[in-house]
């Protein structure tokens, strides 16, 4: 067993010196710095992969190379970005690294709707917010229908309802109270998922996703009355406020 950790590049604030502190003996990353679609070099490997090394560890795990959409959804240069695909994956086993992960979901690699979600001890971790997210299909995508669906997944939860959260809170990521956006790859992070598909292209490639989501579970549950407000876990989601 190799003990491993999940590190977002030289700009991450957790260093490579702290990780060999700690005991990690594998790093988990990727070239951040490479434009989505093109080729991964053997020179990138190697100097990235030079740098895990000479802290004492190796880069154990590729994560991810990224499938861009057209090879997704069959774009005219697909076969042109498959050989692109095959040549990076070449050239990593090349230097070594056999271990390669890719994700294979439309618009985002991952989605979280908090990337730096503090916690009580004061340290932080991702997290996903049905609630969150739900708000940006309704009042930002405005995906015909999502309310209804919507409510028809709020049937799944049983837990008891809290008051709903202030108006100005709902709409924090409507008016882009938070600091920057997240790029294709994930090099500025970001805590807020809303705003990263706000700075994405593909927001009708994001609405299908939701959409086969609810394809998939509609079958299995039963629709309830409307609700006042759409009640998910212990968080309930209201409109925008009126301005």
């Amino acid at each position: 067993m190799e003990r491993t950790w999940r590190w977002f590049g030289k700009n991450d604030k957790i260093t490579l010196a702290m990780l060999r502190q700690i005991g990690v003996e594998g790093i988990v990353t990727a070239l951040h710095d490479v434009p989505l679609g093109e080729v991964w070099t053997r020179e990138k490997i190697h100097d990235l992969k030079t740098y895990i090394e000479s802290y004492g560890m190796r880069w154990s795990v590729v994560e991810s190379l990224p499938v861009v959409e057209s090879i997704k959804y069959a774009g005219p240069d697909r076969d042109e970005q498959i050989e692109r695909y095959k040549v990076s994956l070449r050239n990593l086993s090349a230097e070594g690294i056999h271990t390669i992960c890719y994700n294979f979901m439309p618009v985002l690699d991952w989605a979280r709707t908090d990337l730096l979600h503090a916690n009580p001890n004061g340290s932080s971790n991702l997290y996903f917010n049905y609630a969150e997210f739900a708000y940006f299909d309704i009042y930002i995508l405005q995906r015909e229908g999502a309310r209804e669906e919507w409510l028809l997944l709020s049937s799944l939860h049983t837990h008891s309802v809290q008051p709903s959260p202030a108006d100005e809170e709902c709409a924090d990521c409507v008016q882009h109270h938070c600091t920057g956006h997240i790029g294709q790859l994930g090099a500025t992070m970001h805590e807020c998922v809303l705003c990263q598909f706000l700075s994405l292209p593909m927001v009708v490639a994001a609405a299908a996703v939701v959409h086969t989501f609810f394809v998939c579970t509609r079958s299995r549950v039963q629709c309830r009355p409307a609700l006042p407000a759409l009640t998910l876990g212990a968080v309930a989601v209201r409109g925008p406020p009126a301005v």
